[in-house]
């Protein structure tokens, strides 16, 4: 029993240090980004012994954590796992059984894209197969060969009476732990699923059944064990410092402060208070008054913001889509920018392939053991190109359209008649004048949105 626990401590530990980056990736994309929320503005003071640092009450502490991680990982996600997402065969089969396959695809790429990796754990009840999402920092894979995938898997949890359990599945077993006064207690192990044996309609006993795996299916969001956020995290702690700093540099120094040569009152608060009730100041013939206002570098810093923007998305290998929506990029810039997003999600979708695979052969191992006949066999097949075929619409129409204008100042009204005419944006708006057209054009482009 010592070396089950010594085993189960091991595990625990090693699956803490990812559950570190787990944590971090979560905080990050619900806009908590750790590094400005934890920001303090301190100031130095002398107690008559040393120099010492505390938080300064009078400066102005604004934080504002940025967006970008949940917008580039919904991009990620949305452009994978859209509405357009198809299967290759058995479409009513698989969606009898996973009536919400797209939302529950889309829920995971969106919780490994923060949280490293998650899982599908199946189990039966009622005699139908069923499963629960497990996030990654509630289980661990074990790889105890040179298999690629894991031998056992680690479900490390708190019940509903808070009571800190673990278990360890097997392909046939499962080990049972829970905690009791800080120290692990080993309860023993049970099968993970057994049929019961029957002689003349009796139970006489019951067989461990072989599942093949661990019942659970997980999906990585890449062979590193890296969130997203990792690439990117030390740009957008730039960033928000930058940014925040900005907000408060403006509320602090939007203040006018006074300069006062010789003022003969008998302190500061009574010449504010002149200076607010009556606009006057008493001074001596040699004292003078003067103010000044602060200045916030703004441009410097707005260029700065623009650059670690670029940054942000180029390191994430994310599509800027404000960049598209000012119409500052061409079709090929446009293209150049998703090539990026592309090589991404080549390994993305390999993730979730192999996981589909791991849901299949559970699937299937399980509709055996209830008596269901339907054996799935079939693969995911992904769309990318649906945002991508609007912006190139609208940008081409966007094209026509000025060409149009151009064309007006070469051609008679009669051939710029017959030659627009021809254009499919003319086709389908002929009684639209061309300012209107340009204004349904951009709004157009400025509803495509990859965040669903």
């Amino acid at each position: 029993m010592a070396n089950e626990v010594d085993f189960l401590e091991k595990q625990i530990s090693k699956h803490s240090q990812l559950k570190q980056e787990m944590e971090q990736g979560e905080a990050y994309f619900k806009q908590e980004n750790i590094a400005i929320m934890n920001a303090k503005k301190e100031m130095a003071y002398d107690n008559g012994k040393t120099t010492v640092a505390t938080e300064n009450p009078f400066a102005s502490n604004v934080k504002l954590p940025s967006g970008f991680f949940p917008q580039q990982v919904k991009q990620k996600v949305n452009y994978l796992i859209n509405n357009e997402m198809t299967l290759s065969d058995q479409e009513d089969e698989t969606f009898e059984i996973f009536p919400n396959l797209v939302k529950d695809l889309r829920s995971l790429g969106k919780k490994v894209s923060y949280k490293i990796y998650g899982a599908w754990q199946f189990y039966i009840e009622d005699g139908e197969v069923k499963y629960k999402v497990i996030d990654g920092d509630e289980i661990y894979p074990i790889f105890l060969s040179n298999s690629e995938k894991p031998d056992l898997i680690m479900r490390h949890y708190k019940n509903m009476t808070n009571e800190e359990r673990a278990i360890i599945y097997s392909n046939k077993i499962k080990m049972v732990y829970v905690k009791e006064k800080n120290k692990w207690k080993y309860l023993g192990e049970s099968p993970v699923m057994q049929n019961e044996i029957t002689r003349n309609d009796e139970v006489i006993g019951a067989e461990t059944i072989d599942l093949g795996m661990p019942p659970f299916a997980i999906c990585y969001n890449n062979d590193l064990m890296e969130t997203d956020l990792k690439p990117i995290k030390k740009q957008i702690d730039i960033y928000d410092r930058v940014d925040s700093d900005f907000a408060n540099n403006i509320i602090d120094f939007q203040e006018i402060y006074y300069t006062l040569k010789n003022y003969g009152g008998q302190n500061i608060g009574e010449f504010m208070k002149q200076l607010k009730k009556w606009k006057t100041a008493n001074l001596p013939s040699d004292g003078e008054i003067g103010y000044k206002q602060l200045k916030v570098p703004t441009e410097a810093k707005m260029t700065f913001l623009k650059k670690k923007r670029a940054d942000i998305y180029e390191n994430g290998m994310s599509v800027d889509i404000n960049e598209i929506a000012a119409g500052n990029s061409t079709v090929i810039a446009i293209q150049a920018m998703f090539e990026n997003l592309n090589f991404k999600l080549n390994d993305f979708e390999m993730e979730f392939m192999d996981f589909w695979e791991q849901v299949k052969t559970l699937t299937n191992k399980f509709n055996a053991i209830i008596g269901n006949g339907v054996v799935l066999d079939n693969k995911l097949q992904f769309d990318r190109s649906m945002l991508m075929n609007k912006l190139e619409k609208a940008n081409i129409q966007k094209t026509q359209v000025e060409t149009i204008g151009l064309l007006s100042g070469i051609f008679d009204d009669e051939t710029l008649s017959e030659l627009t005419l021809e254009l499919d944006i003319v086709k389908e708006n002929i009684d639209i004048d061309k300012e209107e057209l340009m204004k349904r054009l951009e709004a157009e482009k400025q509803s495509i949105t990859l965040d669903e």
